[in-house]
């Protein structure tokens, strides 16, 4: 059976208005520098920041804030203060360079923030005193952090020396980050060079020190003109912000090569973030994505400042400064350091809300095929009321499709809860399945196959979907080749069967109740295949195979697709996102599928496919 609403009504969907709303996540906006609050816990909406530079996220994703003079953990629905001056940092005494526990601590313009992946403890870039300070993990409100130097010498104006942690020198750090092996690497922003800590001592792995170019090179060969950001791209790889060069670069670890990555169309890249396959970047008053080949404006505007949340491109920011990615609920974080806030950039679209079912106006005990067509979104919950319903053919409230029959005759409503990382939305259709029942009737006897093109010995779902409450049922095949599965027979209601020999079978359903029988029969209804496909030889190619986000398939572009679908080894049909012509993504736990569709010019295909996380 066709789904009903099928890929030509899903593309409607696409023109839809999608919310991916940028949002204040802490802070009170004001523009310049010097508010604060007295106090050392605040609720985030109530919480004065003075220049925020950077941020980062510990083991339990609460986030580590750098500002023009202290630091803060928002915890929760609270930003509480870890060190640094309560007061106004322009008064004296607000900055300095003081190891101690909590506000006991002094600090002059901290901007770069990690979290060693392991111990939990936090680093940071004491950037106007030339240090690396260390502060002690975070176990709760009122024990305090406390604050060391890891590594450098206090210089105001800069040095450059490697060495052992006590006696090296830096110039203005700005970045750090911190690699599963615990090795540190530091943008030294004045020193114009890539830095690194580990086993207890300083080197320059990347750069000249004090000689600011713009060269791809390795080693010392290489050059940068006042980097800015840094961010793990993989474990041999870091992305550098080169921000006088308008250059992201990568730093190889293995080899020590640099070499640019995105040449072009930057203003004045701060710093730049790994997530989901694609590299972004901070870049002045906007953030811009670059996936491989193409470098646009994901969020802001890259001429315009302001104080804008909403939708992407709506948004206006001001000076933006470092950022950092939450896998939790896939959104980029992002100090906006001119508007005083801590920003939250979603990367995943909210949902789009839809469904269809097979038949509304059907008769008790009759199973309707509810068919969730949603974008973005990963996760689904259906509500049934009354719930005087029965769930069919092993179906739950959580699957993307749904069998369900109903027991009494009356008006359902349904709901469908659409959610993903960082956003859900619903639909409700209220009175949407109307079920009634006459009386004396036979039955009218109808099914669905959850595939039907298939290989041999897979497994294939039958759903019975006849009217009028049939009683007993008798399935046939043509060929008989047929297994029965999962303690299913040729009487059950729903049997599960695979298929030992490959061609196309016949299937029929006789239903049968105390007024009578009927019988359905499709003829050539499921074709078994080896190679699972079923049209003329052309190219098709589905990449990346295997996949942890969206894929394309191309070959068929000049045809019609009418219907999409993914199919589990068991023989769960599992509906696609589509995200683009020809690109979808599959909202599925880790496995082999296959993936099967209905072209205009009467084509079917099946294509192997593996999703990893």
């Amino acid at each position: 059976m066709k789904n009903t609403f099928g890929i030509a009504a899903s593309l409607a969907l696409v023109g839809m208005v999608q919310s991916q709303t940028v949002s204040t996540y802490a802070g009170i906006q004001y523009q310049g520098s010097g508010e604060y609050n007295a106090t050392a816990n605040n609720n985030l909406d109530q919480e004065y920041f003075s220049m925020p530079q950077s941020l980062a996220f510990d083991a339990n994703n609460r986030i580590w804030v750098t500002d023009q003079h202290n630091l803060t953990i928002l915890d929760g629905t609270v930003s509480r203060n870890r060190g640094g001056y309560l007061g106004d940092p322009n008064e004296p005494g607000g900055i300095g360079y003081d190891n101690g526990t909590g506000s006991v601590a002094r600090f002059t313009t901290p901007a770069g923030v990690a979290v060693h992946p392991s111990t939990n403890e936090v680093f940071i870039c004491d950037r106007d005193n030339g240090l690396i300070r260390k502060g002690s993990k975070y176990v709760n409100s009122t024990q305090g952090t406390i604050w060391s130097t890891h590594a450098g010498q206090y210089t105001f104006l800069g040095k450059h020396a490697d060495g052992f942690l006590a006696d090296a020198y830096f110039s203005s750090p700005e970045d750090i980050e911190i690699m599963p092996n615990g090795d540190m690497y530091i943008v030294d922003f004045g020193n114009e060079c890539i830095r690194k800590i580990s086993g207890g001592s300083v080197y320059t792995v990347a750069g000249k020190p004090l000689t600011s170019g713009d060269v791809d090179g390795t080693g010392s060969d290489a050059r940068f003109y006042a980097p800015m950001g840094i961010c793990i791209e993989s474990s041999n790889t870091l992305l550098i912000a080169d921000r006088n060069n308008k250059k992201i670069k990568r730093y190889t670890i293995s080899t020590g090569k640099v070499e640019t990555v995105i040449s072009s169309g930057l203003d004045e890249p701060t710093d730049v973030v790994y997530a989901e396959g694609s590299i972004y970047v901070i870049d002045r008053y906007c953030i811009k994505v670059w996936n491989g080949s193409t470098l646009k404006v994901f969020a802001g505007n890259a001429t315009v400042s302001g104080y804008t949340n909403g939708n992407l491109t709506d948004a206006r920011f001001r000076n933006l400064s470092h950022a950092a990615y939450r896998s939790s609920d896939k959104s980029i974080y992002v100090c906006d350091l001119g508007n005083n806030v801590i920003r939250r950039v979603p990367l995943v679209l909210s949902p789009v809300i839809d469904f269809s079912a097979n038949a509304t106006a059907v008769s008790t005990n009759q199973t309707v095929v509810l068919t969730a067509n949603c974008f973005n979104t990963s996760t689904y919950a259906w509500t049934i009321s009354p719930n005087t319903y029965t769930l069919q053919a092993g179906s739950t409230l959580s699957d993307s499709i749904v069998y369900v029959s109903f027991n009494n005759t009356g008006s359902y409503t349904v709901d469908l809860k659409g959610s993903n990382p960082s956003f859900s939305a619903n639909l409700t259709k209220n009175n949407y399945i109307n079920v009634s029942t006459i009386a004396g009737s036979k039955p009218n006897a109808d099914f669905m196959a959850s595939r039907t093109l298939t290989a041999p010995n897979a497994m294939v779902q039958l759903i019975d979907l006849s009217a009028n409450s049939p009683t007993t049922y008798a399935w046939s095949f043509s060929p008989n080749t047929v297994n029965y599965q999962g303690g299913t027979t040729s009487a059950s209601r729903n049997p599960s069967v695979t298929f030992s020999a490959e061609g196309n079978y016949t299937v029929s359903l006789t239903a049968s109740n105390a007024n009578g029988s009927n019988q359905k029969t499709k003829d050539a209804y499921i074709s078994v295949q080896l190679n699972n496909v079923e049209q003329p030889v052309v190219l098709y190619r589905l990449f990346p195979n295997p996949s942890i986000g969206p894929f394309t398939i191309t070959g068929f572009e000049n045809d019609q697709l009418l219907e999409m679908h993914a199919v589990t080894a068991q023989g769960q049909r599992i509906a696609l996102q589509q995200t683009a012509p020809w690109e979808f993504v599959l909202q599925g736990p880790n496995g082999l599928y296959y993936l099967e569709g209905i072209l205009a010019s009467g084509h079917r295909i099946s294509l192997p496919f593996v999703k990893l996380d």
